[in-house]
Protein backbone atom coordinates (compact mmCIF):
# COMPACT_ATOMS: atom_id res chain seq x y z
CA UNK A 1 0.00 0.00 0.00
CA UNK A 2 1.15 3.40 -0.84
CA UNK A 3 2.19 5.59 2.18
CA UNK A 4 0.34 8.91 1.59
CA UNK A 5 3.03 11.83 2.21
CA UNK A 6 1.61 15.54 3.84
CA UNK A 7 3.32 16.94 0.96
CA UNK A 8 0.27 15.15 -1.32
CA UNK A 9 -1.72 17.23 0.35
CA UNK A 10 -0.36 21.13 -0.66
CA UNK A 11 -1.56 23.57 -2.81
CA UNK A 12 1.23 26.56 -3.89
CA UNK A 13 0.52 30.13 -4.85
CA UNK A 14 3.70 32.06 -6.10
CA UNK A 15 3.83 35.56 -6.77
CA UNK A 16 0.82 37.46 -7.84
CA UNK A 17 -0.45 41.15 -7.48
CA UNK A 18 -1.47 43.10 -4.63
CA UNK A 19 -3.92 46.11 -4.31
CA UNK A 20 -1.30 48.33 -4.73
CA UNK A 21 -1.18 46.77 -8.39
CA UNK A 22 2.63 45.63 -7.69
CA UNK A 23 4.14 42.21 -8.16
CA UNK A 24 4.87 40.24 -4.72
CA UNK A 25 7.64 37.59 -4.55
CA UNK A 26 5.41 35.64 -1.97
CA UNK A 27 5.52 31.31 -1.82
CA UNK A 28 3.48 30.05 0.77
CA UNK A 29 1.54 26.49 0.69
CA UNK A 30 -1.16 25.48 2.11
CA UNK A 31 -1.80 22.71 4.14
CA UNK A 32 -4.83 20.65 4.02
CA UNK A 33 -5.06 18.63 6.52
CA UNK A 34 -4.11 21.17 8.92
CA UNK A 35 -6.26 23.92 7.37
CA UNK A 36 -3.93 26.67 6.92
CA UNK A 37 -0.83 28.58 4.75
CA UNK A 38 2.18 28.46 5.13
CA UNK A 39 5.20 31.35 4.46
CA UNK A 40 8.07 29.98 2.05
CA UNK A 41 11.63 31.83 0.70
CA UNK A 42 10.04 34.26 -1.32
CA UNK A 43 10.36 33.95 -5.02
CA UNK A 44 13.71 35.99 -6.12
CA UNK A 45 11.63 37.61 -8.85
CA UNK A 46 8.54 39.77 -7.70
CA UNK A 47 5.70 39.21 -10.66
CA UNK A 48 2.08 38.20 -11.56
CA UNK A 49 0.68 36.57 -14.37
CA UNK A 50 3.39 33.70 -14.39
CA UNK A 51 3.47 29.97 -15.81
CA UNK A 52 4.30 27.49 -13.58
CA UNK A 53 4.22 23.31 -13.51
CA UNK A 54 4.75 20.71 -11.32
CA UNK A 55 7.97 18.28 -12.76
CA UNK A 56 8.78 15.52 -9.16
CA UNK A 57 9.65 17.54 -6.12
CA UNK A 58 10.56 20.70 -8.82
CA UNK A 59 7.79 23.43 -8.99
CA UNK A 60 8.77 25.62 -12.31
CA UNK A 61 7.82 29.46 -12.64
CA UNK A 62 8.53 30.98 -15.65
CA UNK A 63 7.67 34.85 -17.41
CA UNK A 64 4.65 36.50 -15.72
CA UNK A 65 4.83 40.36 -15.68
CA UNK A 66 5.66 43.57 -13.72
CA UNK A 67 3.60 46.60 -14.06
CA UNK A 68 3.15 46.18 -17.58
CA UNK A 69 5.89 44.49 -19.53
CA UNK A 70 6.52 41.37 -19.84
CA UNK A 71 9.51 39.06 -17.95
CA UNK A 72 12.05 36.88 -18.70
CA UNK A 73 12.74 35.61 -15.84
CA UNK A 74 13.23 31.50 -15.19
CA UNK A 75 13.35 29.93 -11.30
CA UNK A 76 12.31 26.54 -9.55
CA UNK A 77 11.20 25.97 -6.41
CA UNK A 78 12.27 22.64 -4.72
CA UNK A 79 9.65 21.74 -2.49
CA UNK A 80 11.87 19.38 -0.20
CA UNK A 81 14.73 21.79 0.47
CA UNK A 82 12.10 24.57 0.29
CA UNK A 83 15.11 26.60 -1.88
CA UNK A 84 14.46 28.62 -5.11
CA UNK A 85 17.34 28.68 -7.62
CA UNK A 86 17.45 30.89 -10.81
CA UNK A 87 17.63 28.94 -14.23
CA UNK A 88 18.78 30.92 -17.57
CA UNK A 89 16.39 33.65 -18.64
CA UNK A 90 13.85 32.79 -21.43
CA UNK A 91 15.41 33.80 -24.82
CA UNK A 92 12.88 36.33 -25.38
CA UNK A 93 10.19 38.53 -23.53
CA UNK A 94 6.52 38.19 -24.61
CA UNK A 95 3.47 39.11 -22.96
CA UNK A 96 0.71 36.12 -22.93
CA UNK A 97 3.21 33.41 -24.45
CA UNK A 98 2.31 29.63 -23.30
CA UNK A 99 4.45 27.33 -21.89
CA UNK A 100 4.28 23.37 -22.58
CA UNK A 101 6.57 20.82 -20.27
CA UNK A 102 6.60 17.73 -22.28
CA UNK A 103 9.01 14.64 -20.79
CA UNK A 104 12.64 16.33 -21.47
CA UNK A 105 11.62 19.43 -23.14
CA UNK A 106 10.20 22.91 -22.04
CA UNK A 107 8.57 24.88 -25.14
CA UNK A 108 7.64 28.65 -24.93
CA UNK A 109 6.01 29.06 -27.90
CA UNK A 110 4.12 32.32 -29.39
CA UNK A 111 3.07 35.73 -27.62
CA UNK A 112 3.11 39.52 -28.07
CA UNK A 113 6.32 41.17 -28.28
CA UNK A 114 5.27 44.92 -26.69
CA UNK A 115 6.20 47.82 -27.79
CA UNK A 116 8.10 50.82 -25.90
CA UNK A 117 9.06 54.06 -27.28
CA UNK A 118 9.26 53.91 -31.43
CA UNK A 119 8.54 49.63 -31.55
CA UNK A 120 5.19 48.68 -31.99
CA UNK A 121 3.52 45.86 -30.90
CA UNK A 122 3.96 42.51 -32.95
CA UNK A 123 2.30 39.14 -32.22
CA UNK A 124 4.75 36.01 -32.16
CA UNK A 125 5.47 32.76 -34.06
CA UNK A 126 8.48 32.02 -31.69
CA UNK A 127 9.00 28.56 -30.42
CA UNK A 128 12.29 28.34 -27.67
CA UNK A 129 12.94 25.09 -26.16
CA UNK A 130 14.58 24.04 -22.82
CA UNK A 131 16.17 21.38 -22.42
CA UNK A 132 15.66 20.26 -19.14
CA UNK A 133 18.10 17.30 -18.93
CA UNK A 134 20.93 19.73 -19.76
CA UNK A 135 19.77 22.79 -18.05
CA UNK A 136 20.00 25.42 -21.01
CA UNK A 137 17.97 26.80 -24.10
CA UNK A 138 18.24 25.48 -27.55
CA UNK A 139 18.89 27.31 -30.46
CA UNK A 140 16.11 26.87 -32.84
CA UNK A 141 15.47 27.54 -36.07
CA UNK A 142 12.46 29.96 -37.86
CA UNK A 143 11.29 26.99 -39.78
CA UNK A 144 10.35 25.56 -36.37
CA UNK A 145 8.56 28.52 -35.45
CA UNK A 146 4.81 28.42 -34.93
CA UNK A 147 2.88 28.62 -38.45
CA UNK A 148 0.38 30.79 -37.22
CA UNK A 149 1.22 34.49 -34.94
CA UNK A 150 -0.81 33.90 -31.92
CA UNK A 151 -0.58 34.74 -28.69
CA UNK A 152 -3.09 33.94 -25.31
CA UNK A 153 -4.21 30.85 -26.55
CA UNK A 154 -4.42 27.16 -25.42
CA UNK A 155 -1.96 24.81 -25.19
CA UNK A 156 -0.50 21.47 -24.25
CA UNK A 157 1.24 18.29 -24.74
CA UNK A 158 -0.99 15.58 -25.91
CA UNK A 159 -0.38 12.81 -27.61
CA UNK A 160 3.18 13.18 -27.80
CA UNK A 161 2.54 16.72 -29.81
CA UNK A 162 2.54 20.61 -28.38
CA UNK A 163 -0.64 21.47 -29.18
CA UNK A 164 -2.21 25.16 -29.82
CA UNK A 165 -5.12 26.72 -30.40
CA UNK A 166 -7.02 29.44 -30.53
CA UNK A 167 -5.52 32.89 -29.19
CA UNK A 168 -5.33 36.76 -30.90
CA UNK A 169 -3.25 37.36 -33.66
CA UNK A 170 -3.30 39.22 -36.65
CA UNK A 171 -6.57 39.57 -37.47
CA UNK A 172 -9.72 41.65 -35.60
CA UNK A 173 -11.56 38.57 -34.50
CA UNK A 174 -10.10 35.46 -32.51
CA UNK A 175 -8.43 32.77 -33.39
CA UNK A 176 -9.90 29.58 -34.55
CA UNK A 177 -7.09 27.62 -35.64
CA UNK A 178 -5.18 24.90 -34.20
CA UNK A 179 -1.98 23.34 -34.69
CA UNK A 180 0.56 20.66 -33.58
CA UNK A 181 4.15 20.50 -33.41
CA UNK A 182 6.06 16.79 -33.96
CA UNK A 183 9.42 17.02 -31.42
CA UNK A 184 10.92 13.65 -33.02
CA UNK A 185 9.84 15.19 -36.49
CA UNK A 186 10.48 18.78 -36.07
CA UNK A 187 7.46 18.89 -38.13
CA UNK A 188 3.93 21.44 -37.50
CA UNK A 189 0.82 19.57 -38.54
CA UNK A 190 -2.74 21.02 -39.15
CA UNK A 191 -5.35 20.67 -36.89
CA UNK A 192 -9.27 20.44 -36.96
CA UNK A 193 -10.22 24.55 -35.81
CA UNK A 194 -12.21 25.68 -32.45
CA UNK A 195 -15.92 24.96 -32.33
CA UNK A 196 -15.83 27.85 -30.35
CA UNK A 197 -13.34 30.45 -31.21
CA UNK A 198 -11.58 31.86 -28.17
CA UNK A 199 -8.78 33.56 -26.35
CA UNK A 200 -7.60 33.83 -22.39
CA UNK A 201 -9.04 29.84 -22.21
CA UNK A 202 -7.84 28.10 -19.21
CA UNK A 203 -6.76 24.49 -20.06
CA UNK A 204 -5.51 21.55 -18.97
CA UNK A 205 -4.68 17.67 -20.10
CA UNK A 206 -6.93 15.16 -18.42
CA UNK A 207 -7.19 11.53 -19.99
CA UNK A 208 -5.41 12.09 -23.10
CA UNK A 209 -7.83 15.23 -23.65
CA UNK A 210 -6.76 19.00 -23.70
CA UNK A 211 -9.78 20.86 -22.26
CA UNK A 212 -10.82 24.26 -22.92
CA UNK A 213 -12.74 26.26 -20.33
CA UNK A 214 -13.76 29.40 -20.79
CA UNK A 215 -12.24 32.12 -22.58
CA UNK A 216 -13.27 35.38 -24.12
CA UNK A 217 -14.67 35.60 -27.86
CA UNK A 218 -16.33 39.25 -27.86
CA UNK A 219 -17.43 38.37 -24.59
CA UNK A 220 -17.07 36.29 -21.81
CA UNK A 221 -17.26 32.83 -23.00
CA UNK A 222 -18.80 29.45 -21.11
CA UNK A 223 -17.88 26.92 -23.28
CA UNK A 224 -15.99 24.00 -22.45
CA UNK A 225 -14.54 22.10 -25.15
CA UNK A 226 -11.72 18.76 -25.52
CA UNK A 227 -9.38 17.80 -28.41
CA UNK A 228 -8.72 14.40 -28.12
CA UNK A 229 -6.51 12.20 -30.57
CA UNK A 230 -6.85 8.97 -32.34
CA UNK A 231 -3.92 6.57 -32.78
CA UNK A 232 -2.83 5.79 -36.28
CA UNK A 233 -2.29 1.99 -36.74
CA UNK A 234 -4.16 -0.83 -36.69
CA UNK A 235 -7.41 -1.39 -34.56
CA UNK A 236 -7.15 -3.64 -31.40
CA UNK A 237 -8.39 -7.48 -32.39
CA UNK A 238 -12.04 -7.58 -30.68
CA UNK A 239 -13.98 -10.06 -33.10
CA UNK A 240 -17.76 -9.32 -33.01
CA UNK A 241 -18.68 -6.41 -31.22
CA UNK A 242 -21.76 -5.22 -29.85
CA UNK A 243 -21.36 -0.93 -30.01
CA UNK A 244 -24.09 0.96 -27.93
CA UNK A 245 -23.73 5.01 -27.29
CA UNK A 246 -23.37 6.43 -23.99
CA UNK A 247 -21.40 8.76 -21.32
CA UNK A 248 -19.13 8.20 -18.57
CA UNK A 249 -17.33 10.37 -16.91
CA UNK A 250 -18.67 13.15 -19.15
CA UNK A 251 -17.10 12.05 -22.05
CA UNK A 252 -19.10 11.16 -25.11
CA UNK A 253 -18.08 7.05 -25.52
CA UNK A 254 -19.27 4.19 -27.08
CA UNK A 255 -18.13 1.06 -25.60
CA UNK A 256 -17.32 -2.29 -27.14
CA UNK A 257 -18.08 -5.60 -25.55
CA UNK A 258 -18.28 -9.25 -27.03
CA UNK A 259 -21.75 -10.06 -28.13
CA UNK A 260 -24.08 -9.81 -31.12
CA UNK A 261 -23.45 -6.59 -33.91
CA UNK A 262 -27.13 -5.57 -34.25
CA UNK A 263 -26.00 -2.05 -34.53
CA UNK A 264 -23.13 -1.95 -36.51
CA UNK A 265 -22.08 -3.26 -40.21
CA UNK A 266 -18.61 -4.61 -39.36
CA UNK A 267 -17.57 -4.16 -43.15
CA UNK A 268 -18.13 -0.57 -43.68
CA UNK A 269 -17.77 0.54 -39.70
CA UNK A 270 -21.28 2.23 -40.50
CA UNK A 271 -23.45 2.45 -37.59
CA UNK A 272 -27.06 1.96 -39.07
CA UNK A 273 -28.94 2.73 -35.85
CA UNK A 274 -27.60 6.31 -35.17
CA UNK A 275 -26.70 6.99 -39.22
CA UNK A 276 -23.21 8.10 -38.83
CA UNK A 277 -20.11 7.07 -39.51
CA UNK A 278 -17.78 6.56 -36.62
CA UNK A 279 -13.84 7.37 -36.14
CA UNK A 280 -13.16 5.77 -32.54
CA UNK A 281 -10.07 7.03 -30.29
CA UNK A 282 -9.13 3.59 -28.33
CA UNK A 283 -8.80 3.76 -24.33
CA UNK A 284 -8.28 0.28 -22.57
CA UNK A 285 -11.41 0.13 -20.09
CA UNK A 286 -12.11 -1.38 -17.03
CA UNK A 287 -12.38 -4.64 -18.41
CA UNK A 288 -10.14 -6.65 -20.29
CA UNK A 289 -13.11 -7.86 -23.01
CA UNK A 290 -13.87 -3.87 -23.27
CA UNK A 291 -12.73 -0.85 -24.87
CA UNK A 292 -14.00 2.45 -25.09
CA UNK A 293 -14.03 4.38 -28.06
CA UNK A 294 -14.68 8.33 -28.76
CA UNK A 295 -17.63 9.05 -31.72
CA UNK A 296 -17.25 11.31 -34.22
CA UNK A 297 -20.25 13.01 -36.91
CA UNK A 298 -18.51 13.00 -40.07
CA UNK A 299 -20.32 13.26 -42.88
CA UNK A 300 -18.45 11.25 -45.24
CA UNK A 301 -18.12 7.71 -46.43
CA UNK A 302 -13.90 6.94 -45.22
CA UNK A 303 -14.08 3.94 -42.90
CA UNK A 304 -13.82 3.83 -38.97
CA UNK A 305 -10.68 2.07 -38.16
CA UNK A 306 -13.09 -0.48 -35.75
CA UNK A 307 -11.81 -3.63 -36.89
CA UNK A 308 -8.51 -4.90 -37.19
CA UNK A 309 -6.57 -4.23 -40.52
CA UNK A 310 -8.49 -0.76 -40.75
CA UNK A 311 -6.13 2.36 -40.05
CA UNK A 312 -7.00 5.67 -38.53
CA UNK A 313 -5.75 8.79 -37.71
CA UNK A 314 -8.12 11.67 -36.59
CA UNK A 315 -7.64 14.94 -33.68
CA UNK A 316 -11.34 15.88 -32.86
CA UNK A 317 -13.03 18.68 -31.19
CA UNK A 318 -16.08 17.79 -28.62
CA UNK A 319 -18.39 20.23 -26.82
CA UNK A 320 -19.88 19.73 -23.12
CA UNK A 321 -23.53 19.73 -23.04
CA UNK A 322 -25.78 18.55 -20.52
CA UNK A 323 -25.01 14.34 -21.02
CA UNK A 324 -21.40 15.03 -20.93
CA UNK A 325 -19.18 15.78 -24.12
CA UNK A 326 -20.04 15.33 -27.32
CA UNK A 327 -18.08 15.29 -30.59
CA UNK A 328 -18.82 18.36 -33.07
Amino acid sequence: MRKERSSDYRVYAAGGMGLDLRPHNYMQHYDMLKDIWVSLAAMPTPRYAAASFLRGTKIYVLGGRQSKYAINAFEVFDTETRSWTKFPNIPSKRAFSTFVPTESKLFSLGGLRQGRLYRQPKFMRTMDVFDIEQGGWMKMERSFFLKKRRADFVSGYLKGRVVVAGGLGNQPTVLESAEAFHPEKNKWECLPPMPTPRCACSSVVVKNCLLAVGGVNQGLSDAVEALTHGHKGKSPSLGKGHYMSHSISGIAHLICSRGTPDEMDQTSGYNRKAGRIIFPVWQRGNSTDCWELLAADVQGTKRAGIFEGWEYSQFLWCSQGKNGFTPV
